[in-house]
């Protein structure tokens, strides 16, 4: 009888591309349910694999053999069949591996003959799928090696040739071979043969096999291979094949492995760096845990050791002598063979440079443990020859280790201050710097005016400038620039072509005007500047000058940065405009910064976000905040750089993140919500409408459409600013506000009356808002608005009073009954309130009843998507993409809630990190509480994992934005997409 929907719908329901498997899916349905009588017939879709999972109707307990039938003609079909047979074949083979079980293959069998499947397929599948080993072939004798096997011996030679060089299996298989030598010697050497002729090197893993597999017979075959390569003159591939050839045969033979150590340094010393090549011995692994990687010529000094150490130490020189870094498995394999002997070479080693960082970082690493050990056995000064290092890296672990391992190094650091080289009287400066030693203050204080190059000099200046400097005065500003005459320091301009007497004036706050010298004083030092920290040694002088007179400068020297296109060398300019701009420099730095984030220039964006945070006004702090919450996803460099700025503001003031954010929003200089002013004798208010713009009432109480006829120039103007000013805020604060409803801010009610009822802007968003009233412990007891006359009615419309003792905060729809929310959504609109982003309306997700006890979220489990789709939307949603697969595969998202304690995971599949129009599923959705050890345990999967948190226990506010964010991905096959493909 027909299979019942019962039956088929399960199945259906799991298939993805229902719209584009059409009309194969209604047919086949119909078919399967008994509503066609006839097989139909199937058109050719993309998409027909599907349909291997109609397989499981096949499986079904006490199938009839007439339905059976049923489900196999439909398999069966064309356009179908080509489509499912490989997936049903590893649905079918994969649990028989290594299995015993003969009756479950012999069933396997037949399905893959009702499917038109051959022995000879099944057998190339099964090497395109699984790799059997050496043992499993020769040896095993599980039913479907047993098939395998006899296969092989069956298949007719030219289907036999066939499977022997199958291009998808490249130069070389093992599995191949093993099975061709257990039942086919003769194809295990022809296939041997053929492919050593096809290659004009020996093929190492061939090799290897037949080493492995028969040492005595082969050893002929493969000296001649690496014979063939030594006559071709390929002596590197030679050298490497028989190191390789050597580790697999029973008796070494070391006298011809000398030879050939010592014919292959001779051809290699001369090009070196064509000779790259490492080789690790699974039989000369010198007793170390993991052995040693090293390059062919090392082995070759190596095995010349063991033997003849006078000829081995004279090739290591040779080494040395064309400048070969010694890496850190040679050292060890020196240090392993020559014991203190190997000294020499770790301090030759010490400076050299591998140009491999990753190398060179454990290189390095090594070295210095090595030296640390051989303390004493060695001169101390062989480290203090500076000028040698190849690697300014070094430079950094040879101060650590002097540091800490010198006992003269005071001593010593003293004396180099003093050389003729300049990196030698650097590196010096940086000891005593990581010194911190008293007595050497003495010997900087009389260097440092002697000291002509900048980059020593400023490092002397962070060592003892608080001691070698009084606090500066005017009169000392002279005596500086004097000292930098001498030195040489201002003989031209600090920026070619620009005269500094051009430049607006400055002042001290004395009321002298800078000469140019002055000015070209602070030019030259503000180059010295390390990212945006203003230089230690005129630091002291830009705080004598009258900033508020600076201004104009400021808005000059910017000009330059601008004409010079933004350099990055010559963000000194940015700087002086940051710590002497006002606020006019806040917006011409926001406009500069919104160039450099479209043209990617992301060193300059960080810069730009230092220069607001230099500047420090309200307003300047106001658009850092703004940027780090615009860009905490798209561009995370931006807004971590943002994040730092305002915790390094906020701690200086003693305030949370969220409290500045409060305090530096203007007030304009209103009494509570209006500007009083008077034109012509008349009073006048000036007040920020519900729109946003500024509007004005005169003495009775009329609006007015425009400021008053004959307002005052300089009010008018003010008007003007603040109109600006309100746009640029507003742009702000609506984000800042969405984000305090998801992150759940509280304010107590001494904080927020002040804020939103005494501020003109932040009124108007009280008015446009649904409050909550909170208790102590979070739960939210009462809700109100906030109207116009600043009164707070609840959803009777009753005015209520707040006990001082509660919190307020913004609250989430997820937090109100059914009831409530329609009640307050119906207020909304009787009094026309026009959000100022979605709160009421927005989507809210609750766990159900019958869930909460659940630790997984499978309702998301293949749902088909476009990577683009998934990434741009949980990006807004402030995700992350998670540690990546193999291949750089997009493997899950994650997210935290406000208070970093719960995170949530999103499994992802099909996608790549760097793809955007890859199809990619959607898996399963859980949560973990990352206060709970063990904190990080990998793939969780299913409901009794207790390293998961239950679903009742997560935030209820978190949960249902990270549902909302997620039912946002628009989804392959809505709409929206259909109508793109």
């Amino acid at each position: 009888m027909p299979f019942t929907r019962e039956q088929l719908d399960p199945l259906y329901d799991t298939f993805y591309y229902k719209e584009f498997l059409e009309p194969n899916f209604s047919l086949s349905y119909q078919y399967l349910s008994g509503k066609l009588k006839q097989l139909p017939v199937f058109v050719e879709l993309t998409y027909n694999y599907e349909f291997h999972k109609l397989y499981d109707l096949a499986l079904l307990p006490g199938i009839s053999p007439e339905d059976e039938a049923l489900v196999f003609s439909l398999l069966s079909s064309a356009h179908i069949l080509h489509h499912i047979r490989y997936s049903i074949f590893e649905q079918e083979f994969k649990p028989l591996i290594k299995s015993n079980d003969q009756a479950a293959l012999d069933r396997a069998l037949g399905v893959m003959n009702k499917l038109s499947v051959a022995d000879e397929e099944i057998l190339q599948w099964h090497f395109k799928k699984w790799n059997y080993s050496k043992e499993d072939i020769l040896t095993g004798s599980w039913p479907v090696v047993n098939f395998l096997h006899a296969c092989i011996l069956k298949m007719p030679d030219d289907k036999l040739d066939e499977l022997m060089y199958l291009p998808h299996w490249g130069s070389f298989d093992s599995q191949v071979f093993y099975f061709l030598y257990r039942n086919r010697r003769e194809k295990a050497n022809e296939y041997i043969d053929n492919r050593i002729s096809n290659e004009e090197r020996i093929n190492w893993s061939i090799m290897a096999t037949l080493l492995d597999l028969d040492n005595d017979q082969y050893v002929p075959k493969c000296l001649e291979l690496i014979d063939n390569c030594r006559d071709r003159k390929d002596m590197l591939w030679a050298f490497f094949s028989y190191l390789q050839f050597n580790d697999f045969v029973k008796e070494k033979n070391i006298k011809e492995l000398l030879i050939r150590s010592e014919e292959y340094f001779e051809h290699c010393i001369n090009d070196i760096s064509q000779h790259c090549l490492h080789f690790s011995s699974r039989v000369y692994d010198m007793g170390l845990h993991n052995g040693v990687f090293m390059p062919l010529h090392a082995w070759a000094v190596y095995f010349t050791l063991m033997n003849d150490e006078a000829k081995g130490k004279e090739m290591l020189e040779r080494l040395l002598a064309k400048r070969v870094a010694l890496k850190e498995d040679v050292l060890v394999m020196l240090q392993h063979v020559l014991g203190l002997d190997a000294i020499p070479y770790v301090l030759a080693a010490v400076f050299q440079k591998d140009d491999d960082k990753n190398d060179e970082r454990t290189r390095v690493e090594y070295i210095f443990n090595e030296l640390a050990d051989y303390k004493g056995r060695y001169e101390m000064n062989v480290l203090w020859q500076f000028d040698k290092y190849e690697n300014k890296e070094t430079l950094e672990n040879v101060i650590k280790f002097l540091v800490k391992e010198d006992s003269l190094v005071i001593e010593r650091a003293v004396k180099a201050i003093s050389h003729k080289n300049k990196v030698i009287r650097l590196t010096a400066v940086r000891i005593l710097m990581a010194l911190d030693a008293p007595e050497a203050i003495t010997v900087l204080k009389s260097a440092l005016e002697k000291e002509k190059d900048d980059a020593v000099r400023d490092l002397m200046w962070q060592i003892c400038a608080w001691e070698t400097v009084a606090p500066v005065t005017e009169a000392m500003v002279s005596t500086m620039v004097e000292s930098a005459n001498k030195r040489g320091k201002l003989k031209k301009a600090v920026i070619p072509g620009l005269d500094e007497t051009t430049l607006p004036a400055l002042y001290f706050q004395g009321g002298r005007k800078l000469t140019g010298e002055e000015v070209r004083f602070i030019l030259y030092r503000m180059t010295r500047a390390n990212g945006m920290n203003i230089d230690a040694e005129i630091k002291p002088v830009l705080q004598l000058i009258d900033r508020v007179r600076a201004a104009d400068f400021a808005k000059a020297v910017f000009k330059v940065f601008e004409d010079k296109r933004f350099k990055e060398k010559d963000r000194f300019l940015l700087l002086l405009a940051a710590f002497f701009g006002n606020d006019d420099m806040v917006s011409k730095f926001c406009v500069a910064i919104n160039k450099w984030i479209t043209r990617n220039r992301r060193a300059m964006c960080v810069y730009g976000i230092e220069a607001l945070a230099i500047q420090g006004s309200n307003k300047a702090l106001r658009w850092i905040e703004w940027y780090a919450r615009k860009y905490r996803t798209k561009k995370e460099y931006l807004s971590e750089a943002a994040n730092k700025a305002l915790a390094d503001a906020s701690q200086t003031l003693g305030l949370t993140t969220h409290e500045m954010g409060d305090r530096i929003v203007p007030d304009f200089g209103f009494e509570r919500l209006f500007k009083h002013f008077t034109v012509n004798g008349e009073a006048y208010r000036a007040f920020i409408d519900s729109k946003f713009k500024l509007a004005y009432f005169d003495d009775d109480n009329r609006s007015l459409k425009s400021m008053p006829a004959g307002t005052d120039k300089k009010l008018a103007a003010e008007f003007k600013t603040i109109a600006k000013e309100v746009r640029d805020v507003v742009k702000a604060q609506s984000s800042r506000l969405e984000h305090y409803l998801v992150v759940e801010r509280k304010w107590t009610f001494e904080e927020w009356k002040p804020f939103f009822l005494n501020n003109p802007i932040m009124f108007i968003y009280a008015t446009k808002l649904l409050w909550g009233v909170y208790d102590k412990g979070g739960q939210l007891v009462s809700c109100f608005i906030c109207q116009e006359d600043t009164t707070l009615i609840n959803k009777e419309g009753n005015e209520i009073e707040v006990p001082e003792q509660y919190n307020i905060g913004i609250v989430h729809p997820v937090l109100l009954s059914a009831e409530d929310l329609h009640a307050w959504r119906r207020q909304f609109f009787d009094l026309s309130i026009e959000p100022v982003f979605p709160q009421l309306e927005r989507p809210a997700y609750k766990v159900a009843e019958k869930d909460r006890a659940k630790r997984v979220v499978q309702n998301f489990g293949d749902v088909p998507t476009l990577t683009g789709y998934i990434k741009n939307t949980l990006a807004e949603y402030g995700w992350q993409i998670g540690e990546p697969g193999h291949d750089n595969e997009l493997c899950e998202f994650l997210k935290l809630d406000h208070t970093n304690s719960f995170e949530v995971t999103l499994e992802v599949d099909g996608g790549y990190v760097n793809s955007y129009d890859k199809e990619t599923k959607l898996e399963k959705l859980y949560f973990v509480d990352k206060t709970v050890e063990p904190y990080g345990r990998d793939n969780p999967l299913t409901d009794q994992d207790e390293y998961l948190v239950q679903l009742g226990k997560v935030p209820i506010v978190f949960y249902s934005e990270v549902v909302a964010s997620i039912k946002a991905i628009k989804m392959v096959g809505s709409k929206d997409d259909s109508q793109k493909k």
